[in-house]
């Protein structure tokens, strides 16, 4: 009898170590994943917008629509978002 308590207590003891893990794995991964997502977002915005800009100087447009987002040309090195009227500056 004895023999089966020390068995029933490793078996316990190795599935919380085991749930231990795979918490923490899983947070790490949200923890990873999730703002590398939003970095992606923002850089693909930037670039839509610098794109939209490039076309709009180089080009007789008087507005572009990439992504679903439609630009127009602003002041110097700026871009406007037709939908929400928000100016953006760009880089060269």
């Amino acid at each position: 009898m004895r023999q089966r308590a020390n068995w029933s207590g490793f078996i316990l003891a190795e599935s919380m170590v085991g749930l231990a893990i795979a918490v923490i794995s899983v947070s790490l991964l949200a923890t990873v994943i999730i703002p590398g997502r939003q970095f992606e977002q923002r850089q693909e915005l930037r670039s839509d917008r610098a794109d939209a800009w490039y076309l709009l100087q180089n080009g007789a447009l008087k507005q572009v629509m990439i992504h679903d987002h439609s630009y127009r040309l602003g002041h110097e090195n700026e871009v406007v978002e037709i939908a929400t009227g928000k100016h953006y500056q760009v880089k060269e």
